[in-house]
């Protein structure tokens, strides 16, 4: 299976290569495959975790949604597996929710 690499070494997979995308604020656009919902998926410093902002509290983005490239940036191609939404939290006092993903190559795996 194909995938973004959220790691510091470059990824041959297939004809695809995932660059290095750990660096904090790295942004990578991507869908929510259950619904097609397009938004920016961002590293953290925590290479663990990824993050969507931005994001209205009345999305319709649920935990667990896989999060997908678009391919609108014409870099990675369309459909490719990035994460999978992990943690939401919802506050009305607030415009946007803060939402919480899991990269899905498994950076912790990744050798150099």
């Amino acid at each position: 299976m194909t995938t973004v690499s959220w790691d510091r070494s470059p990824v041959f997979t297939l004809a695809f290569r995932g660059d290095a995308v750990t660096e904090k604020d790295h942004a990578v656009p991507v869908q929510v495959l259950r619904n097609g919902l397009r938004t920016i998926v961002l590293a953290r410093a925590d290479t663990s975790q990824l993050s969507l902002r931005y994001m209205p509290v009345s999305s319709d983005i649920q935990n667990g949604d896989v999060l997908v490239t678009s391919g609108i940036d014409g870099i990675y191609p369309q459909g490719v597996p990035v994460a999978k939404v992990d943690k939401i939290e919802r506050d009305p006092a607030y415009p946007f929710a803060r939402i919480t993903c899991l990269p899905v190559a498994g950076v912790d795996n990744h050798r150099l």
